[in-house]
């Protein structure tokens, strides 16, 4: 009988290695669920054939077989795909080829350079920048940093960027030709003059990196002066006060005057600074829009404009900026609109609206205003009176959130307990008696129907340890 159970134990045994060893061990994909795209943008997937798998792509996708190969565990099968694949080019086969400049076996490595330094300069612009994911994880990788090959694919990106026209080098991927502008010696090339042209702001900013401050031209000082990137806006401040270089007063109020909020605190900060002008009073000499910027102080004094702001502009951004002002004032005041008023504004001001509203109101009022809200827009108003209850009462949130489960599967509202209930560390203590029978109630009912709802299950599991 012991030698019985020993045996039992060491097959047992057995069993759980062999079962810990196929855990372990690398999990091959089906190769029929695969295609190029599926590994040619995974710069450090590795693949792990059977054999099976092998007679299978040899018969059905010889070559696909071969990029699965370059990237296999094994150093021997990644040279021969390597070579097969140099033997047999095909287009987009540089994708596989480049990739193995940082394999960790050097004869593979130096396999790949020759062909970099045989056949790259063939590639044309379009295919450097089909694989420009690719050219970014090379020129990134500390293993090739500072090396002959890396030089090399990056002069040969430099030519061709350089010899393009202008509608082929902006159909560059927008970090590819940030790439190339670093690489460029801007101050010289031809690149410098399609550099203040370029769509993306985080390149048009290189110039002032690129350029030394006192060699830009008066032309491009202009272009970044009346760029419309907030960005830009900003960085070419910070980059006139590191090179102490004069910001006029003409500058500062254009700042002070600009529809981004940080920049005008930009503005107002330096031109009270450097020339002792009152922004405020900047503002109430304003007769446009620009006098609602008065709203950034958010003055008592100012209330009456704040209101009109907010009630008859038509511009969004002036009646937001109008409403935090009215909030940061006397939150009260917003009970002097209708609530299907506020709820008929933009998601900034219906968050703002029901979560000052929430705090100022009395349980019965907001329960009074459910219908108001709920009928504003069906799946949307019911999560905003849930989470102004969550602002008001905790409590009476868990009984309505479970209300409405028991009710009705709602997925926003799940995801609204979870957030805020399932994985809250603490709660108020219930003393209304009133309503902790009421959940009560409610959890009981409930019990039934969470063996089928993982959500509920979670809630009663907590609400049980909260309740006691």
């Amino acid at each position: 009988m012991i030698i019985n159970m020993l045996t039992y134990l060491k097959q047992r045994r057995s069993g759980a290695q062999n079962s810990a060893f196929e855990a372990r061990s690398p999990q091959p994909e089906p190769p029929v669920t695969l295609d190029y795209a599926d590994i040619e943008s995974k710069f450090d997937k590795r693949s792990f054939l059977t054999g099976e798998q092998h007679s299978y792509l040899e018969e059905h996708n010889f070559h696909l077989r071969h990029w699965l190969g370059s990237i296999d565990y094994s150093g021997q099968q990644r040279e021969a795909s390597l070579r097969y694949l140099i033997s047999n080019y095909q287009p987009g086969d540089e994708n596989r080829i480049l990739l193995r400049l940082t394999d960790w076996v050097a004869p593979i490595q130096r396999l790949a350079a020759a062909w970099v330094f045989d056949n790259l300069h063939e590639l044309s612009l379009e295919q450097l920048n089909a694989q420009y994911r690719l050219l970014l994880y090379l020129s990134r990788k500390e293993r090739l940093a500072g090396s002959h090959v890396l030089k090399v694919i990056h002069q040969h990106l430099l030519s061709k960027a350089e010899q393009a026209d202008q509608r082929s080098f902006f159909a560059l991927n927008n970090l590819l030709r940030r790439l190339v502008y670093t690489l460029a010696d801007l101050p010289t090339s031809c690149l410098r003059q399609r550099i203040g042209q370029d769509k993306d702001p985080f390149n048009r900013i290189l110039l002032l990196s690129k350029v030394p401050a006192q060699e830009l031209t008066t032309q491009e000082w202009e272009a970044l002066a009346s760029d419309a990137s907030t960005f830009v806006k900003r960085r070419l401040v910070d980059f006139k006060r590191r090179h102490q270089l004069p910001l006029s007063r003409e500058d500062l109020i254009c700042l002070c005057l600009d529809p981004n909020r940080g920049l005008r605190e930009l503005g107002r900060f330096y031109l009270n600074k450097d020339y002792g002008d009152d922004p405020y009073q900047l503002y109430r000499q304003q007769t446009g829009a620009e006098r609602y910027y008065l709203a950034d102080f958010a003055r008592r004094e100012d209330l009456e404009l704040f209101s009109d702001g907010f009630s008859n502009h038509p511009a969004k951004r002036i009646k937001v900026l109008c409403f935090k002002a009215l909030c940061a004032c006397d939150s009260t005041l917003i009970e002097n609109f209708s609530i299907t008023t506020l709820l008929a504004q933009t998601k900034q001001i219906r968050q703002l609206a029901c979560y000052h509203l929430a705090r100022s109101w009395s349980l019965a009022q907001l329960f009074e205003a459910r219908t108001a809200i709920e009928a504003h827009n069906p799946p949307r108003g019911r999560m905003l009176f849930l989470e102004m209850l969550y602002v008001q009462h905790k409590w009476h949130f868990i009984a309505a959130a479970l209300q409405i489960l028991l009710d009705d599967e709602d997925p926003q509202v799940e995801e609204l307990i979870v957030r805020h209930v399932v994985r809250n560390t603490y709660l108020p203590q219930l003393r209304d008696q009133q309503l902790r029978s009421r959940i009560d109630h409610l959890c009981h009912q409930a019990a039934t129907k969470s063996t089928n709802h993982p959500v509920l299950k979670l809630l009663l599991d907590q609400l049980e340890l909260m309740l006691k």
